[in-house]
Order: C-alpha cells, then sequence, then structure tokens
C-alpha cells in the first residue's frame, strides 16, 4: 500500500509539473500574440492614406493598398510630393515577422524620407540609406525596396530596384512594360554598397504599378501560386482608374485563393499620369 501510495504521489506531482508547464506556455502565446498585434499596429500607423488627392492636382492619381497577412511580414509603402514636379513612391518588404519587422520598417521609411527631402535621386537615396541600416545590423535583417522618382512636368521616372519586384508600368494602349533592372541587393545587408538607378520616360495616360511578392506568391489550396503571369494578365484588364486596378487584382487574388489562409502581406501602389 505505502508503495501504491507513493506512486500516486509521484503522478499528482508530475501532473502538477504538467499544468504549470502548461500554463507558461500559455503566458507565452499570449505574450507572442501581444507581440505580433504590436508590430501590425506599428505597420498600419506608419502607412499614408491609400487614396490621397494631393490638394487637388489632378496631373496624376496615386492609389494604394495594403492587406496585412495574420502573422506581420512588414511590407510597407510610402509616397510624397516632394515640390511640385517631384513624386516620390516607395514599397518594400522587411524580411522577418513580428516586432523587429515593424520597427525595421519604421526606420527604413523614416530614412527614405528624410533623405528624398534634399535628394531627388533614387540610387543616392538607396546607397545613404543602405550605409546607414547596415552599420548596426546584428540580426542581419534587410528589406527589399522599390524606389522611384517620377517627373511631373517632364514624365520621366528614374527609379532603383534593391532586391525588389519588377515594377510595371501599363501603357495607355495595354501593353505592359516590365521594369525588370535590378540595381543592388537587398537593403541593409551590407556596407559600402553604390545602388544604380534607370531612366524611363513615360506618358499620359501610362500607370506605375509597384507590389510585393505576397501578390505574387499568393497560393490556392492546390498550392499553386498567383504568379507574375496571373498578375500581368489582371494588368492587362482595362481598368477606369488607379483605385479600380488595385482592388480588382486584389479581387483577383481572392478568388485564386478561394478561402486558402493568406500568410503573407499583400501590398500594391498604383499612379497614374493624367493628360
Amino acid at each position: 500500500m505505502a508503495e501504491q501510495s507513493k506512486r500516486y504521489d509521484q503522478i499528482d506531482e508530475l501532473l502538477a509539473q504538467k499544468e504549470q508547464e502548461i500554463a507558461i506556455l500559455k503566458e507565452e502565446k499570449v505574450r507572442m500574440e501581444k507581440e505580433l498585434n504590436l508590430a501590425k499596429d506599428i505597420q498600419l500607423n506608419m502607412i499614408p492614406i491609400s487614396h490621397p488627392n494631393f490638394s487637388g492636382r489632378t496631373d496624376f492619381e496615386l492609389y494604394a493598398k495594403l492587406i496585412s497577412a495574420r502573422e506581420v511580414g512588414g511590407d510597407f509603402y510610402d509616397y510624397y510630393l516632394l515640390d511640385d514636379d517631384h513624386l516620390g513612391i516607395v514599397i518594400g518588404d522587411v524580411s522577418g515577422k513580428g516586432v523587429a519587422a515593424g520597427f525595421m520598417m519604421a526606420v527604413c521609411k523614416a530614412l527614405l524620407k528624410s533623405r528624398a527631402t534634399t535628394d531627388f535621386s533614387p540610387a543616392s537615396i538607396i546607397s545613404h540609406v543602405n550605409q546607414e541600416m547596415a552599420v548596426n545590423n546584428p540580426n542581419y535583417m534587410f528589406t527589399t525596396v522599390f524606389f522611384g522618382m517620377l517627373n511631373l512636368t517632364t514624365r520621366e521616372l528614374v527609379y532603383t530596384n534593391a532586391g525588389h519586384n519588377p515594377t510595371y508600368i501599363r501603357k495607355k494602349d495595354g501593353t505592359l512594360l516590365k521594369l525588370g533592372t535590378l540595381h543592388g541587393p537587398v537593403v541593409a545587408a551590407m556596407e559600402d554598397l553604390v545602388y544604380g538607378e534607370t531612366k524611363v520616360q513615360l506618358d499620359h495616360g501610362d500607370v506605375i504599378f509597384a507590389y510585393t511578392d505576397g501578390i505574387t506568391e499568393a497560393h490556392n489550396s492546390a498550392s499553386e501560386l498567383f504568379s507574375e503571369l496571373r498578375l500581368c494578365q489582371s494588368l492587362e484588364k482595362p481598368f477606369k482608374n488607379v483605385k479600380e486596378t488595385v482592388e480588382q487584382i486584389f479581387m483577383d487574388i481572392l478568388l485564386f485563393e478561394r478561402g486558402a489562409e493568406q500568410f503573407d502581406d499583400i501590398t500594391a501602389l498604383c499612379v497614374e499620369l493624367k493628360g
């Protein structure tokens, strides 16, 4: 009897220990969920409004949208009218998830905007920001960035692509121009990099469409990717304006996923040059 009682005591002790471990795991889960929600709040609060009117200007129109995933992936976009002629547009994707990704996104966004107020060269801006972020980066995080500087008078787009997805230009006649040139690796991965830039002449009626890989890598229940091909097919459809362009592409993605869970942020920024 004494031996059996001792065995029961051991079982009770093990059960108590397991209950304590479960309670600790539950507390850790709650903490992680709070951290992810905080990162999501940081991300969304740093994103400007999706459809600005730029004090009633009618020579261009801009619309952007970000659908955050269940876990924060670090997507971001930004834009700024620097003077009467120059519009800066940015889209990027930070590596990793959680508070660290949200913090790095905030730092990158702030550095890009600060530099752009005195420097209209995307290559110079990205080179400067890369150096600032790479110098103290113990966790080896990085971000892809597409930065475009659009001259609204000459309709010349100068852009730098740092490891990001290619941006597309939908011409007025509906054909697509792929801006596939990469000007350097991702930002913050390596010090002392000098990025390049490319100039593209645009026309009235042309549309700039920049996006993150959450669009092309969206998948359905059969593990098929939405892909760049499907994105191009969506872009080739006729649209009334930039808002309809983005919203319809997002709808195409939703229909393609057919209820499959979204694992990454989905982000797009669209600009049309008006006549």
